[in-house]
């Protein structure tokens, strides 16, 4: 029989208030203690609907907002959230050839 890694997530805020889904809406853990039964009894699963909107929405700044993981896999030694987004950068809206020019006043 083949052996089931669970792996379960929470949210934790710059004031260290957990968060989990409730569907598809950020809400306060029921127990805010941090421990491997608020992870089995709050944590959610599937990272993957958890948008960036969705963590602006609820948090505003998202400096010091973490993703926090429970699994009871061993091997496992790191865990980190990537975004499918790029930094927004105004340059990368201009074509890759443009003149640069200079206003000088007539004397």
């Amino acid at each position: 029989m083949e052996e089931i890694i669970t792996t379960k997530y929470l949210i934790q805020d710059k004031s260290n208030i957990l968060y989990t889904l409730n569907k598809t809406n950020i809400i306060q853990s029921s127990s805010q203690i941090l421990d491997e039964n608020n992870f089995k009894n709050n944590g959610f699963n599937d990272v993957a609907i958890i948008t960036k909107n969705l963590l602006i929405n609820k948090f505003g700044d998202l400096k010091d907002v973490k993703l926090l993981a429970y699994t009871d896999n061993s091997e496992k030694k790191d865990c980190r959230m990537i975004y499918n987004c790029n930094e927004y950068k105004p340059i990368d809206l201009l074509e890759s050839e443009f003149e640069i020019m200079m206003l000088k006043d007539k004397i």
